[in-house]
């Protein structure tokens, strides 16, 4: 278990290489004693910071195979569909969103693929309202999170869950964008930016959206 630990605290400090060294290493030499599962599972959204999707869309095949409990299925499909969406397959994507939306209406990471999956087919509004589904059970979360308020439950780690709401507010903004919304999209972005100042989307939205104020 301590082994564990370490993996999920290298990552939350932003060491994702090490991390899944760490969680590699724990798996070679001590398996009886390891919660595969959640050791894996912490590798997989180091692959997805790292953004070695492909990796991560294979590693999800195999959580699907471990999982013990509903919970446990639902994180790994969720981990699939991420790495179906980044990889552009979104066809194969959505069949699996819809599948996890049936089950798990409240699900903000199939929320969240939803609402991407709309605005690729160019439907904007529908982008926007299963965006803001999916940030509101997200910023529940940081609030518990600021509020200690943690103990007991299955969360993601701090950094990717800043650095998943931060991506959700820029393609938020975009769709806001894409309606000539633009004070909408401005605030989407500012408030991605706070919440990872390093998140280069972000930065990017911003800047094009000082561009475009001044033509």
């Amino acid at each position: 278990m301590h082994g564990i630990i370490k993996g999920y605290a290298l990552f939350n400090i932003g060491n994702f290489h090490e991390a899944n060294v760490s969680i590699d290493k724990l798996l070679e030499i001590n398996p009886e004693n390891v919660h595969v599962f959640s050791a894996l599972f912490i590798k997989a959204s180091g692959l997805f910071m790292l953004e070695e999707y492909q990796k991560q869309l294979e590693l999800s095949n195999e959580l699907i195979e471990i999982s013990e409990n509903s919970l446990e299925k639902l994180y790994a499909l969720n981990i699939k569909s991420n790495a179906l969406l980044k990889l552009d397959q979104y066809d194969e994507s959505e069949i699996i969103i819809d599948n996890i939306l049936n089950g798990d209406s409240e699900s903000e990471s199939a929320l969240a693929n939803k609402a991407t999956i709309f605005s690729e087919q160019g439907n904007y509004h529908e982008a926007i309202v299963y965006y803001e589904s999916s940030l509101e059970i997200y910023n529940k979360k940081i609030s518990d999170y600021n509020s200690n308020k943690t103990k007991g439950k299955v969360l993601l780690p701090e950094k990717m869950l800043n650095n998943i709401v931060s991506e959700i507010y820029v393609n938020k903004g975009k769709a806001h964008q894409k309606l000539q919304e633009t004070t909408k999209a401005l605030e989407c972005y500012n408030i991605a930016l706070k919440l990872d100042p390093e998140y280069k989307e972000a930065q990017k939205a911003i800047k094009l959206q000082d561009v475009n104020s001044y033509e």
